[in-house]
């Protein structure tokens, strides 16, 4: 469905062969685009080009190229989507002081903490990271999918203060990772698409998008990822992390959607730059100056999108949502909440939103604002 312009589907009974015959009329095509994108904060400005390229070879490929350029990190990532396979391959540096306050928190990349809220801080270093990873996953069927994965990282901090360590070895890790799919009622319909939908790929279904359901649909996801460091991966650290996760989505007739996510991780021998901090690793999706890591978390959110128009143009969306999460370190336990909301409006023929992201932290008594513009979202 996703590389047809139009599908019409007709059937007639055919008196010599005794039955019903049924036509297929599908309309695919192919793209090619390149996407600059460019962000700008009170941290600096980022600059980012995209390649994507869509049903090339009308086998319903997907190949997807970046390079970007931050104030603080550059990356490039290549991935490719055939059939039930996907290949996703990626490299990025970074480079950006970090600090650590009195009740345990860091900073988190590129955020700049306000000292009258959260204190002066205690430790202050450059951390300096580069890694590189391939991950090659497959689709078995409609409810499970398999992957592996192989990284390497190194890791610098410069004029750091005691007790920290610095780690100037090879961090290897192998992963596996398996996910369960259950979609019940027909699951739930798609807000947004790739770059095809600019050219009209993966609309043929637009009716069923913006119409009323006829039932509750749901979608269910259950996650499972193992890493291990040492011993085949050529690791000088020996250390494991087990990453579980569930998600749970359920459409009601207007295509409001109510949403769960729950994670948690869980770390062994872990050194400080492998520390499990509060945030996508548990379950939270907010915009936080500051986070807390441990070695081990549990966290969860629950959001709630409601449509406030939807018609075959496009959809305009407010979805608030609410989330908390802990981490154990040392036996000292810690914990990072917050609240927010997003507002947005999103053209069906324009894969990414245009809108506002606001998370208030419960911890620091502090928000921010993420904007979008374009094709990207800067803080």
């Amino acid at each position: 469905m996703g590389v047809f312009r139009k599908l019409e589907v007709k059937s007639h009974y055919d008196e010599a062969a005794h039955g019903v015959v049924v036509d297929i009329n599908a309309d695919d095509g192919w793209f090619i685009v390149p996407l600059p994108l460019v962000t700008s904060g009170s941290s600096g400005s980022g600059y980012s080009l995209m390649l994507v390229s869509g049903n090339m070879f009308h086998r319903a490929e997907t190949l997807f190229l970046r390079g970007t350029i931050g104030p603080d990190n550059r990356s490039a990532i290549a991935a490719i989507d055939k059939g039930n396979w996907r290949m996703v391959t990626q490299v990025s540096n970074a480079d950006y002081t970090e600090k650590q306050y009195a009740d345990g928190a860091y900073n988190t990349l590129g955020a700049t903490p306000d000292t009258t809220k959260v204190g002066q801080p205690v430790n202050r270093y450059t951390r300096s990271t580069e890694e590189s990873k391939i991950a090659i996953s497959r689709k078995l069927n409609d409810s499970h999918t398999i992957g592996v994965s192989f990284s390497m990282a190194k890791f610098d901090l410069k004029a750091r203060m005691s007790p920290l360590k610095d780690e100037p070895g090879r961090h290897n890790m192998i992963g596996l990772k398996y996910a369960y799919t259950h979609e019940g009622n027909g699951g739930i319909s798609q807000q947004g698409g790739g770059m095809g939908v600019v050219f009209g790929l993966g609309l043929s279904d637009l009716d069923d998008r913006v119409n009323k359901r006829k039932n509750i649909g749901n979608l269910q996801v259950l996650e499972f990822n193992a890493m291990s460091a040492g011993g085949l991966s050529g690791s000088q650290y020996d250390y494991s992390i087990i990453q579980t996760a569930w998600r749970g989505v359920w459409e009601f007739n207007r295509h409001d959607k109510l949403a769960f996510r729950v994670s948690g991780s869980k770390g062994w021998s872990l050194p400080f730059t492998q520390l499990i901090p509060t945030g996508a690793d548990v379950g939270l999706r907010g915009q936080y100056r500051r986070e807390w890591r441990g070695t081990e978390g549990i966290g969860g959110t629950v959001s709630f999108s409601h449509f406030l128009n939807r018609n075959k143009r496009g959809i305009l969306a407010v979805e608030p949502f609410a989330e908390s999460a802990w981490v154990w370190n040392d036996g000292n336990r810690y914990n990072q909440s917050g609240a927010g909301i997003n507002f947005y409006y999103q053209f069906w023929r324009f894969p990414m939103p245009l809108g506002l992201s606001y998370t208030w932290s419960f911890a620091d008594k502090d928000g921010m604002i993420s904007m979008a513009a374009g094709f990207a979202f800067g803080k």
